[in-house]
């Protein structure tokens, strides 16, 4: 673009902010804006002298907001969206970045989001209008790769959102609905229409047992549910009876064999669409607001239950902006290859937002194999992975089968990963686990910038990542934009900011009151900011797979057998759970003393067998072994 036209519009901001005019009268603020938008793609740099012309602007519109009668109030949400709009403008970004004003203008992106009430739905229409015929999805069968531009995935959205306003008659206050499903274009479509039109929703983990889905359904109040097979519709079935607020079951692409009175089958539910206008629909995304609770997402504690985090239309968004900001590099160009689950909050934020927020394609993986991931990079060469440790060692392992990493010439190595990974990689992250330094500097080397990070559901994922090109040995990074943080007496991290959790339904948190969120983790902070993790106050951990783990719950399934002196779970960063045992040899019904070592192994290992029967599939016992003395 010519500098003229760039400089022109800037100067016409400024106008706007010196010069005393009425903009309800005429539509000079939003054509302005609309204008500099129509540049964004040809914008290659913002100047520094421009950053704060552009920042002085954004705090103008809220003083003029603050100054405005309702109607008037009204009529500032087109201009503040177009304006929130082009602050994802990557060379803007990287401009803020350089300057390091990263908090200084999250700050004002947050309350522009609450003043202008830009939440999830607006933020996808807004994004729909812009790019309507490209792809937003992309599902890959085999070596078939199927496109799912905006414009479709718009009207699925709506007919979901429809059939959903018919099937609960808008009373929204008395009903939520949860989602059993896999990762799936139908899942997402659901989470999407749920989101927009403020209907509170529960993605419920495929991993976990029926027992938990029961206390969920029943904690969480759940009147609807969608489940994605047979398999997962038989298990509600058997607790339908304990849950007598779970009105429908709606299945998701089958018919059960035997159907329960509050079976819906997936066309049926949209078939309901038909008796609500499209109209009615963007009625409800405008009367959600930013401070409205959207969505309850459960995590393992302690604790024998699951707690349900609580997150507003403010916490989704307000992350978005946060994340734009720390990674300025990334825009509408590129394409994450996604194989995280969606009902968690690595999967479901930074992935499957994150790609709506900066308007790139989400791939859906087939399944999470590594030769299927290979295989999928291949046909669809994607720029982005957002990963746990384990793959990104796979990725490793895979490299080493092909060439000596130790001895070979770089040159020679980056072909073999440029191969692996499809050839466009650019752009990485690990977290929820821990990932050998080695590892980041490999892929570093050959041209992938991994970066690592630390964070939690409750926050929204992030808390805290390495800058780009700028990673640290065991570090987990500096403080995200947005959020704040400081550590304790015990150095334990506390956090506060916009995308930290409401709370946690029907309980209260300790000194959560001011807005500090304990981690239950321990840091280190150096001289330049950067954290490093030195250990855990919480007693949970994470597997190599992300997947979090309670050794209290587990351990605490062995209390009812007089048989067991003492036990110890081991399992952090590793692949599976191993438990250390230390049996009562005073027990009377069995003399364990004088029984064989393998008769010994065998009574142990019926025990476990009973355990592993209330344990999620990640959760259970894989082995085990007898010490010689007790704790």
């Amino acid at each position: 673009m010519s500098a003229t036209k760039k400089e022109l519009l800037f100067k016409k901001l400024n106008t706007f902010i010196q010069t005393p005019n009425n903009i309800f009268e005429d539509e000079a603020l939003e054509k302005t804006l609309i204008e500099l938008l129509k540049l964004r793609t040809r914008l290659k740099s913002v100047a520094s002298k421009e950053l704060p012309v552009f920042l002085e602007f954004g705090q103008w519109l809220i003083r003029l907001h603050q100054d405005a009668a309702d109607a008037a109030q009204h009529k500032l949400r087109g201009p503040i969206h177009q304006y929130l709009n082009f602050l994802r403008t990557p060379s803007l970004l990287q401009s803020i970045y350089k300057n390091d004003d990263t908090n200084k203008w999250c700050t004002l992106m947050v309350r522009l989001v609450e003043i202008s009430d830009f939440t999830t739905g607006e933020l996808f229409l807004q994004r729909k209008l812009e790019y309507n015929d490209r792809p937003l999805f992309k599902t890959v069968r085999g070596k078939k790769v199927t496109s799912h531009t905006w414009g479709m995935v718009h009207r699925k959205v709506q007919d979901i959102a429809r059939g959903l306003i018919s099937l609960t008659e808008g009373d929204f206050k008395k009903n939520r609905v949860a989602i059993l499903s896999e990762n799936s274009l139908e899942m997402v479509c659901i989470d999407l229409a749920c989101l927009m039109i403020g209907l509170v929703n529960i993605p419920l983990p495929t991993n976990t047992t029926t027992q938990n889905i029961e206390f969920i359904l029943d904690h969480s109040k759940t009147t609807i549910i969608f489940v994605s097979n047979s398999g997962q519709y038989k298990e509600i079935v058997k607790i339908k009876n304990n849950l007598p607020r779970l009105k429908e079951i709606i299945g998701i692409n089958f018919t059960p064999e035997v159907k329960n009175e509050n079976f819906i089958d997936y066309q049926t539910f949209l078939d309901f669409s038909k008796n609500i206008g499209a109209n009615k629909v963007k009625k409800f995304i405008e009367n959600v607001k930013p401070a409205d609770l959207a969505t309850i997402m459960y995590t393992s504690g302690t604790t024998q239950q699951p707690k349900g985090i609580m997150f507003s239309q403010l916490n989704l968004v307000s992350k978005r902006f946060a994340r734009a900001l720390a990674l300025p590099e990334i825009g509408d160009n590129d394409r994450f290859i996604c194989y995280l689950p969606l009902f968690h909050t690595f999967g479901r934020y930074f992935e499957m937002m994150g790609c709506i927020f900066w308007g790139a394609i989400y791939i859906f993986l087939e399944n999470p194999k590594i030769e299927t991931m290979i295989s999928t990079m291949v046909i669809t060469k994607p720029t982005v992975l957002i990963s746990i440790p384990k793959k990104w060692m796979q990725f490793y392992e895979k490299a080493q089968e092909k060439i000596d990493i130790y001895h070979a010439p770089l040159e020679e190595i980056k072909p073999i990963v440029e191969k692996l990974t499809g050839g466009k990689l650019k752009w990485g992250l690990s977290a929820a686990g821990y990932l050998s330094s080695d590892i980041f500097r490999f892929f570093q080397n050959v041209g992938i910038e991994l970066m690592s990070g630390f964070g939690m559901t409750e926050a929204t994922g992030g808390i805290t990542m390495t800058p780009f090109f700028q990673y640290k040995e065991n570090s987990v990074g500096k403080t995200l934009p947005g959020i704040q943080i400081k550590l304790g007496k015990d150095n334990e991290m506390f956090i506060k900011g916009p995308y930290v959790m409401m709370g946690y339904l029907n309980e209260k948190i300790e000194g959560f009151e001011k807005g500090w969120l304990h981690t239950g983790d321990i840091f280190t902070e150096d001289r330049n900011g950067f954290y490093e993790i030195i250990d855990r106050k919480k007693e949970i951990y994470k597997n190599i797979r992300g997947e979090t783990i309670s050794p209290q719950k587990i351990e605490n399934l062995f209390r009812d057998f007089d048989s067991i002196k003492s036990i110890f779970l081991v399992g952090d960063h590793r692949a599976y759970n191993t438990i250390l045992i230390y049996p009562d040899y005073e027990y009377e019904q069995l003399n364990l003393k004088k029984i064989s070592l393998e008769k010994l192994r065998e009574f142990v290992s019926s025990l476990i067998v009973s355990v592993n029967q209330f344990l999620a599939p990640y959760e259970r016992i894989v082995d085990f072994s007898i010490i010689d003395r007790d704790f």
